[in-house]
């Protein structure tokens, strides 16, 4: 029979596949062992692994694989196929290189309340995960956090259940003003907000995009800026 071209034999204890041996022999040689080394430390006889090296033989036993990739950290697919990297780690590499370079960022249990609500915790639920050379536009990833929002004040800005990105170390009001992560004095919940300088009267101006929800002042004395929020994101679709 034939595969992709290539001639393939059953034969007793195996399959012929010649293809398999050049990849055995090149693992060899890329490890820089003997093919009596590599028997004895895969447990088999150097007559099994000289067929296989030969194409003689295609090992027919998962456990043959199995201990090959344990032991010299070999990608399975790419010692049957071709395909991939030779070993775990370069293959773990490419993929790396594909994604980019991340950093995870926590995702804290509770929500930041855009509204009636509860404080957010210190517990993390997860991580996101975000490029590297774009969360260092904003500062420090270590001083952020992924919460999300419960509440409607924000609408049409944030929506309930919107995750937002909060730097924490942006914790001082930009006279440009911004959405805010705010705690008010003698309260411990963690709002939403966007925040401008008032200047005519020298304090906070504390305004939420739902006009249903009026704006109000506030001294600088009474309001606590956890963080700036900087980035948001929003499901289109409720998961199931």
């Amino acid at each position: 029979m034939s595969e992709n071209g290539k001639e393939i034999k059953q034969i007793e204890g195996g399959i012929k596949d010649s293809d398999f041996g050049r990849r055995l022999n090149e693992l060899i040689n890329r490890i820089g062992k003997t093919k009596a080394e590599v028997a004895r430390e895969i447990d088999i006889s150097y007559k099994s692994l000289q067929n296989y090296t030969l194409g003689e033989r295609k090992p027919v036993i998962v456990d043959i694989l199995a201990r090959i990739s344990k032991e010299f950290n070999v990608n399975v697919d790419w010692l049957l196929t071709g395909e991939g990297a030779i070993f775990k780690d370069e293959e773990c590499k490419e993929i790396k290189e594909q994604m980019g370079d991340f950093i995870d960022v926590p995702l804290m249990e509770g929500s930041l309340s855009a509204g009636p609500g509860e404080a957010p915790d210190n517990r993390i639920v997860t991580f996101l995960a975000f490029r590297r050379d774009w969360l260092l536009r904003f500062g420090d990833p270590t001083q952020m956090s992924v919460i999300k929002v419960s509440g409607d004040s924000m609408e049409p800005t944030l929506f309930p259940g919107d995750i937002v990105l909060v730097n924490h170390s942006l914790n001082w009001l930009d006279r440009n003003g911004g959405i805010y992560a705010i705690t008010l004095k003698g309260d411990n919940v963690v709002l939403i907000k966007r925040l401008q300088y008032d200047y005519e009267h020298k304090k906070i101006k504390v305004i939420s995009d739902n006009t249903r929800y009026e704006p109000f002042l506030i001294s600088e004395d009474d309001i606590y800026i956890n963080g700036r929020v900087i980035w948001f994101a929003r499901e289109l679709v409720k998961a199931y």
